[in-house]
């Protein structure tokens, strides 16, 4: 919340990057879609962790989660796939 009412989207995605629990923290990624920020988790290293090395659990959870919730936005879905 605190987050997204200041507009600090690029603090959001940092969390979400650095944490590994994806699932319970998937209500981050409707923030992000709803205020038009997803570009800023897919521009980040390309869902690349620090090291380089993807981080396929975070790819997976998006996947999954826009696929429950956003089934028909086709043109995000299509945006997530090309980051990995």
């Amino acid at each position: 919340g605190v987050f997204v009412e200041r507009g600090r989207f690029p603090l959001l995605v940092r969390l979400l990057i650095a944490i590994p629990e994806y699932h319970a923290m998937e209500y981050m990624f409707g923030y992000l879609v709803h205020h038009g920020k997803m570009d800023l988790l897919l521009a980040r290293s390309k869902l690349l962790g620090s090291t380089g090395t993807p981080k396929p659990a975070l790819a997976m959870a998006l996947v999954q989660y826009l696929q429950d919730h956003f089934a028909r936005n086709l043109e995000l879905r299509v945006q997530v796939h090309l980051c990995f």
